[in-house]
């Protein structure tokens, strides 16, 4: 027990500290000019789904820490919210003028490139290790590396935007101008990129269902999460199994 507290702790810590410093972030940015409900809306809409998340993330992580998803569903969503705080604060920082504003528009900048990130990970790797942290074999790891380097292509072509901000309302403070179109056109193809590793993530995780379903009939003491069939007879299904558990269900005579 007490070797799951600490990656527990980090967990949870992952979840409320961006949510509570993003609160602060959001009230301070209020009391220089009142939210228009579309963009609070539109902020909770995507808070929303991160929360639950990490939510999934913390409970996997809380009974199996080397469990991979957990971490990704935990860590994805924070670094959004990160992204999220980053680019509230460059706003903040504009409106204020509190810092120089070559500030807000490092930040903006690392808001855009974490926000990339995030999502990619989530997105290609939420789907492409679930459920149990691993590949669903080797054949995969092409798959694998090609997100990785679609992601991570997509998180430099995001920050190198010349236009930063809400409605592009902050420059850049390193984009050169001349290369705005291209960096432009190279983060369309990564995009693109990024939604086909991601479509290949989610057939990778069907296949691994129904790989599933097709597992023939083990053994009790083979087998280490077993099911009934509909015959009454022990069946391996191996799919939600996140903890690898080598439980067994004891026979209808027992």
């Amino acid at each position: 027990m007490a070797r799951t507290r600490g990656p527990a702790f980090v967990a949870w810590f992952l979840l409320v500290a961006p949510l509570v410093v993003l609160g602060v972030v959001v009230w301070l940015l209020s009391l220089h000019d009142p939210p228009d409900p579309g963009d609070l809306t539109f902020l909770l809409s995507v808070v929303a789904p991160l929360v639950a998340f990490q939510l999934v993330g913390a409970f996997v992580v809380k009974r199996t820490p080397p469990n991979l998803v957990g971490w990704v569903y935990v860590a994805a969503p924070a670094l959004v919210a990160v992204a999220l705080l980053a680019q509230l604060g460059g706003v903040l920082i504009e409106v204020t003028d509190a810092l120089s504003g070559r500030w807000s528009g490092w930040l903006a900048l690392a808001g855009n490139g974490l926000f990339a990130l995030g999502v990619g990970i989530l997105g290609v790797f939420g789907l492409l290790l679930y459920p149990d942290g691993r590949l669903p074999d080797q054949r995969w790891r092409w798959l694998a590396a090609f997100g990785g380097a679609s992601v991570g292509v997509a998180v430099g072509a995001q920050a190198l935007q010349p236009d930063l901000g809400s409605g592009g309302s902050i420059s850049n403070p390193i984009t050169v101008g001349l290369m705005a179109n291209v960096i432009a056109q190279v983060g369309d193809y990564a995009a693109i990129a990024v939604g086909l590793a991601v479509v290949g993530s989610a057939v990778s995780l069907i296949l691994r269902y129904r790989r599933a379903l097709m597992t023939p009939d083990l053994p009790r003491s083979r087998s280490r999460n077993v099911t009934r069939s509909s015959a009454g007879e022990p069946r391996a299904s191996p799919f939600f199994d996140l903890e690898q558990s080598t439980k067994s269900v004891p026979s209808p005579g027992s």
